[in-house]
């Protein structure tokens, strides 16, 4: 662990990795260029960040991080769904992504059901009164609510498709290059 002083003058204890990265964001006698300086008020940063809230950051997307599970979450958030249903509804969703060229089995997305059932991200409601037995999943609570805090970044990266484009693009390049 280092000591790396905030904006305010506050001593942190952080990772010494992060802090060789904190660092490597100075400008340099060489002319490399500083990371550009935030464009939002003062007011509305509150201060910085600190570990704890790193730390955070990194928790929420490891939860989040499943392979199909922004398509699953996305898929129920109109509510309710059988799982053909919510195959299907999945499945023609990554139709109309471009940047998406895979195909969801069976076999990934009921263990992706099954992770994110564990996990408290979404709920499986059995009704074992029909035969055969009716299944349904549905967003908790709790996603629902994460749900709606990501729409700011839905925004973002409307805003800077460019950015995500060209990013998207060097990713499959370099796959690309390192598959031959």
């Amino acid at each position: 662990m280092a000591e790396l002083s905030n904006r305010t003058g506050q001593v942190q204890l952080m990772p010494e990795r992060t802090v060789r990265s904190v660092k490597r964001c100075r400008p340099t006698a060489h002319g490399d260029v500083a990371a550009p300086a935030r464009s939002r008020p003062d007011s509305a940063w509150r201060g910085g960040w600190d570990a704890e809230q790193l730390c955070k950051l990194s928790d929420v997307k490891r939860l989040f991080s499943g392979d199909w599970m922004h398509a699953v979450i996305v898929a129920l958030a109109d509510g309710p769904k059988h799982y053909k249903e919510l195959l299907d509804t999945i499945r023609t969703l990554c139709e109309q992504d471009r940047g998406h060229r895979r195909t969801l089995h069976e076999s990934v997305l009921a263990r992706t059901l099954k992770t994110m059932t564990a996990d408290g991200l979404i709920i499986r409601c059995q009704q074992s009164t029909a035969f055969p037995p009716s299944v349904q999943y549905s967003l908790s609570p709790a996603t629902a609510e994460a749900l709606d805090a990501m729409m700011p970044m839905v925004t973002w990266a409307t805003k800077h498709a460019e950015l995500i484009q060209r990013s998207r693009d060097r990713r499959c390049n370099a796959q690309a290059v390192g598959s031959e």
